[in-house]
C-alpha cells in the first residue's frame, strides 16, 4: 500500500492559524489584527475567513523580539551610580 505524502496547508481558518502559532495569538486577537489591517485575509465560501501561512510567518517575523539581560543592565546602572559618587 502506497501512502500519500503529508500535505502542509498553505491557508488556515482562524482556529487553525491560532493552533499553528501554538496559541500565541487567539482567534479573537487574529480577528483584531485583521480588522486593524495588520494581517491580510481571504474570505471564502460562506464568509469563512482564511489567512495564509506565509502571511502569518511574515507577521510573526516582523514582531520578533530579542531577549534583554535585565540583570546585566541593572548591574551596569548600579556601577554607573556607584562610580559617580
Amino acid at each position: 500500500m502506497k501512502l500519500s505524502p503529508q500535505i502542509e496547508p498553505a491557508f488556515f481558518d482562524l482556529a487553525g492559524a491560532s493552533c499553528y502559532l501554538g496559541g500565541a495569538l487567539s482567534v479573537r486577537s487574529l480577528r483584531r489584527l485583521i480588522a486593524a489591517g495588520f494581517l491580510p485575509f481571504y474570505r471564502v465560501g460562506r464568509g469563512k475567513v482564511m489567512v495564509s501561512k506565509a502571511d502569518l510567518e511574515r507577521f510573526m517575523k516582523a514582531h520578533r523580539q530579542t531577549a534583554v539581560d535585565l540583570n546585566a543592565l541593572a548591574d551596569e546602572a548600579l556601577e554607573d551610580i556607584g562610580g559617580k559618587q
